[in-house]
Protein backbone atom coordinates (compact mmCIF):
# COMPACT_ATOMS: atom_id res chain seq x y z
CA UNK A 1 0.00 0.00 0.00
CA UNK A 2 1.19 3.36 -0.50
CA UNK A 3 1.87 5.59 2.84
CA UNK A 4 -0.92 7.19 4.29
CA UNK A 5 -1.82 10.46 3.78
CA UNK A 6 -3.67 12.38 6.44
CA UNK A 7 -5.94 14.15 4.01
CA UNK A 8 -7.22 12.14 0.92
CA UNK A 9 -9.12 10.08 -0.53
CA UNK A 10 -9.31 6.24 -0.90
CA UNK A 11 -10.92 3.75 -2.24
CA UNK A 12 -12.23 0.45 -0.12
CA UNK A 13 -14.10 -2.52 -0.61
CA UNK A 14 -17.06 -2.94 1.30
CA UNK A 15 -19.28 -6.34 1.92
CA UNK A 16 -22.89 -7.21 1.16
CA UNK A 17 -24.93 -7.56 4.16
CA UNK A 18 -24.53 -10.95 5.44
CA UNK A 19 -20.80 -10.45 5.38
CA UNK A 20 -21.34 -6.66 6.95
CA UNK A 21 -23.01 -8.00 9.97
CA UNK A 22 -20.31 -10.99 10.78
CA UNK A 23 -17.91 -8.01 10.23
CA UNK A 24 -19.77 -6.22 12.72
CA UNK A 25 -20.09 -8.55 15.51
CA UNK A 26 -16.32 -9.34 15.49
CA UNK A 27 -15.93 -5.66 15.82
CA UNK A 28 -18.00 -5.62 18.41
CA UNK A 29 -16.46 -7.80 20.35
CA UNK A 30 -13.24 -6.36 19.59
CA UNK A 31 -14.42 -2.61 20.68
CA UNK A 32 -15.33 -4.00 23.45
CA UNK A 33 -11.83 -5.16 24.39
CA UNK A 34 -10.11 -3.05 23.53
CA UNK A 35 -11.69 -0.09 22.42
CA UNK A 36 -10.14 2.18 19.55
CA UNK A 37 -11.59 4.52 17.48
CA UNK A 38 -15.11 3.57 15.78
CA UNK A 39 -14.37 3.35 11.62
CA UNK A 40 -16.81 1.17 8.81
CA UNK A 41 -15.79 -2.62 7.77
CA UNK A 42 -13.97 -2.38 4.73
CA UNK A 43 -10.29 -3.53 2.68
CA UNK A 44 -8.71 -0.83 1.49
CA UNK A 45 -7.85 -1.85 -2.32
CA UNK A 46 -6.47 2.04 -3.48
CA UNK A 47 -5.32 5.18 -2.27
CA UNK A 48 -4.45 8.18 -1.55
CA UNK A 49 -5.78 9.95 -3.78
CA UNK A 50 -5.15 14.03 -3.00
CA UNK A 51 -8.54 16.01 -3.03
CA UNK A 52 -7.58 17.85 -5.99
CA UNK A 53 -7.16 15.05 -7.77
CA UNK A 54 -10.99 13.88 -7.22
CA UNK A 55 -12.60 15.48 -10.50
CA UNK A 56 -10.98 11.42 -11.88
CA UNK A 57 -13.21 9.68 -9.62
CA UNK A 58 -16.40 9.78 -12.25
CA UNK A 59 -14.94 7.44 -14.27
CA UNK A 60 -14.37 4.61 -11.36
CA UNK A 61 -18.27 3.45 -12.57
CA UNK A 62 -17.17 2.67 -16.14
CA UNK A 63 -14.41 0.82 -15.55
CA UNK A 64 -16.29 -1.70 -12.96
CA UNK A 65 -19.24 -2.17 -15.31
CA UNK A 66 -18.44 -5.71 -16.21
CA UNK A 67 -17.28 -6.96 -12.64
CA UNK A 68 -18.89 -8.99 -10.57
CA UNK A 69 -18.94 -9.05 -6.25
CA UNK A 70 -16.08 -10.90 -5.32
CA UNK A 71 -15.48 -13.66 -3.28
CA UNK A 72 -12.63 -12.47 -0.40
CA UNK A 73 -10.87 -15.79 0.84
CA UNK A 74 -10.11 -14.81 4.42
CA UNK A 75 -6.94 -16.46 5.80
CA UNK A 76 -6.99 -16.03 9.92
CA UNK A 77 -6.33 -13.15 12.66
CA UNK A 78 -3.68 -11.58 12.38
CA UNK A 79 -1.54 -8.69 14.02
CA UNK A 80 1.12 -6.22 13.78
CA UNK A 81 2.69 -3.63 16.19
CA UNK A 82 1.29 -0.79 13.46
CA UNK A 83 -1.64 1.24 14.23
CA UNK A 84 -3.55 0.80 10.92
CA UNK A 85 -2.78 -2.59 11.20
CA UNK A 86 -2.84 -3.66 14.78
CA UNK A 87 -5.32 -6.50 14.52
CA UNK A 88 -7.10 -7.38 11.67
CA UNK A 89 -8.45 -10.52 9.11
CA UNK A 90 -5.84 -11.36 6.75
CA UNK A 91 -7.22 -11.80 3.15
CA UNK A 92 -5.81 -13.98 0.39
CA UNK A 93 -4.29 -12.03 -2.37
CA UNK A 94 -6.35 -13.40 -4.90
CA UNK A 95 -6.06 -12.71 -8.96
CA UNK A 96 -10.07 -11.19 -8.46
CA UNK A 97 -8.39 -8.86 -5.77
CA UNK A 98 -5.34 -7.65 -7.29
CA UNK A 99 -7.10 -7.47 -11.04
CA UNK A 100 -9.51 -4.82 -9.09
CA UNK A 101 -6.76 -3.25 -7.40
CA UNK A 102 -5.12 -2.70 -11.07
CA UNK A 103 -7.76 -1.95 -12.59
CA UNK A 104 -8.69 1.10 -10.34
CA UNK A 105 -5.03 2.21 -9.11
CA UNK A 106 -4.58 2.77 -13.49
CA UNK A 107 -7.93 4.50 -14.10
CA UNK A 108 -6.83 6.77 -10.93
CA UNK A 109 -3.18 7.48 -11.96
CA UNK A 110 -1.87 5.50 -9.75
CA UNK A 111 1.65 3.31 -9.11
CA UNK A 112 0.08 0.07 -8.25
CA UNK A 113 2.66 -0.42 -5.13
CA UNK A 114 3.00 -3.64 -3.00
CA UNK A 115 -0.37 -4.84 -1.64
CA UNK A 116 -1.52 -6.17 1.42
CA UNK A 117 -4.88 -7.00 1.66
CA UNK A 118 -6.49 -7.03 5.36
CA UNK A 119 -9.48 -5.83 6.99
CA UNK A 120 -9.08 -4.15 10.29
CA UNK A 121 -10.73 -4.92 13.41
CA UNK A 122 -8.90 -2.60 15.81
CA UNK A 123 -6.90 0.61 15.25
CA UNK A 124 -4.57 1.28 18.48
CA UNK A 125 -1.58 0.64 20.24
CA UNK A 126 -1.92 -2.31 22.70
CA UNK A 127 0.27 -5.13 23.84
CA UNK A 128 0.78 -8.51 21.90
CA UNK A 129 -0.44 -10.63 24.73
CA UNK A 130 -3.32 -8.36 24.83
CA UNK A 131 -4.29 -8.63 21.00
CA UNK A 132 -3.69 -12.76 21.24
CA UNK A 133 -5.33 -13.20 24.26
CA UNK A 134 -8.47 -11.27 22.18
CA UNK A 135 -8.01 -13.78 19.71
CA UNK A 136 -8.40 -16.15 21.26
CA UNK A 137 -11.76 -15.20 22.51
CA UNK A 138 -13.08 -14.44 19.38
CA UNK A 139 -15.07 -16.81 17.09
CA UNK A 140 -13.70 -18.26 14.32
CA UNK A 141 -12.81 -16.22 11.60
CA UNK A 142 -15.04 -16.51 8.70
CA UNK A 143 -13.49 -18.39 5.80
CA UNK A 144 -15.06 -16.29 2.76
CA UNK A 145 -16.37 -12.92 2.94
CA UNK A 146 -18.49 -11.24 -0.15
CA UNK A 147 -17.36 -7.87 -1.38
CA UNK A 148 -19.93 -6.13 -3.35
CA UNK A 149 -19.15 -2.41 -3.87
CA UNK A 150 -16.34 0.16 -3.91
CA UNK A 151 -16.54 3.57 -1.53
CA UNK A 152 -14.84 6.32 -2.46
CA UNK A 153 -13.70 7.45 1.32
CA UNK A 154 -13.02 11.18 2.83
CA UNK A 155 -10.08 10.42 5.55
CA UNK A 156 -8.47 12.81 7.67
CA UNK A 157 -6.64 12.47 11.02
CA UNK A 158 -9.49 11.85 12.85
CA UNK A 159 -10.68 8.79 12.27
CA UNK A 160 -14.00 8.83 13.26
CA UNK A 161 -15.12 11.37 11.19
CA UNK A 162 -13.98 9.90 7.72
CA UNK A 163 -16.90 10.15 5.52
CA UNK A 164 -18.15 7.86 2.62
CA UNK A 165 -18.36 10.39 -0.28
CA UNK A 166 -20.10 7.40 -3.02
CA UNK A 167 -20.90 3.55 -3.48
CA UNK A 168 -20.86 1.95 -6.43
CA UNK A 169 -22.56 -1.38 -6.36
CA UNK A 170 -20.38 -4.45 -8.37
CA UNK A 171 -23.26 -6.44 -10.06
Amino acid sequence: MNERSSKAFWLWGQFDPQSTNILKKIKKDTHASLGGPVFEEHITISGPLKKQRIGRIAPIKNCLHDLRPITLEVLDYDIKDIYFQSLFLKVKKTKELVLLKKILDKELGLKTARYFPHISLFYGNESKDNKLKLIKSLPSAPKKLILDKISLVDVDENIESWKTRNKILLS
